[in-house]
């Protein structure tokens, strides 16, 4: 009697133990499709980083072009699929815009899959050898949207969405959304397009770093929402 309780015993350790196994081997599986099929679908998608206006300064040297380098490897660090599209310092400031146009294109199969950042220096913007009366500026993060365009809904959906995201890390809520109906700034090229300044030019290298961080983190956020639901398509 007791030799049969053991058996039956036996058998039934045996059970559970094969029903654990194939349970952890099919959740393992699942995880792994599930993984794969994001990785894929989110593989095309790209932030660019440019500057339009690559000779703006600000008032200790450092270059705008410096500080859009920054942003991507920021980005690339965080394993953020992004492109830093260098457009040339020689570019007469008048004809930036149609230049990285030119550049995007060349560069840009489908405007539908990127997210277009063009970074700038807000006034006053310093030229080589310059020298600025203040040193100082309180202005932080402005993103400037086009209403002359015809992709300015989703564009301006976009930034409220990057509002919120910076705003919820700035207690000084120094970041600021402005419309600009005189100039299009390439945004009709693409649904998230946006031209952000990162303080003027007598914002001060510590205050720039800090804005610079707390976009990273933001797009970083939008970013992890967008791969995790598919709800918002980010580039």
């Amino acid at each position: 009697m007791i030799k049969l309780f053991q058996n039956n015993l036996q058998k039934v350790i045996l059970l559970i133990t094969v029903i654990l196994i194939v349970t952890a081997l099919v959740t393992f599986l699942s995880t792994r499709k599930s993984t794969t099929i994001n990785q894929d679908s989110n593989k095309s998608k790209t932030i660019i980083i440019y500057c339009s206006h690559p000779q703006e300064m600000y008032y200790n040297g450092n270059n705008v072009t410096d500080i859009a380098e920054e942003i991507f490897n920021k980005l690339k660090n965080e394993y953020i699929n992004v492109c830093l599209l260098e457009v040339p310092t020689s570019t007469p400031r008048n004809n930036g815009f149609e230049i990285s146009r030119e550049m995007l294109k060349k560069k840009v199969e489908n405007f539908n899959e990127v997210i277009l950042l063009d970074i700038h220096i807000d006034y006053p913007v310093f030229q080589k050898n310059q020298k600025p009366l203040v040193k100082n500026s309180e202005q932080g993060i402005n993103i400037v949207v086009s209403e002359k365009n015809k992709s300015f809904k989703e564009n301006r959906k976009f930034a409220d969405r990057l509002l919120n995201e910076i705003d919820n890390l700035d207690k000084k809520n120094t970041t600021k959304i402005i419309l600009n109906n005189a100039d299009i700034f390439n945004q009709d090229l693409s649904n998230n397009a946006l031209l952000i300044n990162i303080g003027t030019g007598n914002t001060s290298m510590e205050d720039v770093k800090t804005y610079v961080d707390k976009l990273v983190i933001a797009l970083k956020k939008i970013t992890v929402i967008n791969y995790l639901t598919g709800s918002f398509n980010l580039c």
